[in-house]
């Protein structure tokens, strides 16, 4: 038994259960891992949206604030500033938090993420 699949799986459950699309993929490969498939949950899985791309549809919804702009500057590396790059991921920051009051539990790990970004633009900034 793969602990650490059972451990991806049990976050995986944490992060979407208030998502009706893919919460149903993560119930199934839950299921595939009990019946000891582990190698199919872990497939299972890998349907749910990365990190990457949970940001991207994040900044999608953005879209029509000014964050969008900023943000968009940054995936394109167009960005004009350190102090800029460091606004656009607080903004980004306070829409994860608008989310989460939301019960959109997934965008919490697009945390880590803000976290290391920030923590390199403080480096930078001192």
């Amino acid at each position: 038994m793969d602990l650490t699949l059972r451990e991806a799986i049990d976050n995986a459950r944490k992060k979407w259960r208030s998502h009706p699309e893919y919460y149903p993929i993560v119930l199934e490969a839950s299921e595939l891992f009990e019946k000891g498939e582990e190698e199919e949950a872990r497939d299972k899985l890998l349907i749910l949206p990365t990190v990457a791309q949970l940001l991207d549809m994040l900044v999608e919804r953005l879209k029509g604030k000014p964050v969008y702009k900023t943000l968009k500057k940054i995936s394109r590396g167009d960005i004009n500033s350190e102090y800029e790059e460091m606004k656009g991921w607080f903004s980004l920051g306070t829409h994860i938090a608008i989310e989460l009051e939301k019960d959109h539990y997934e965008y919490s790990m697009l945390l880590p993420l803000l976290y290391e970004r920030l923590g390199r633009l403080v480096d930078v900034c001192k």
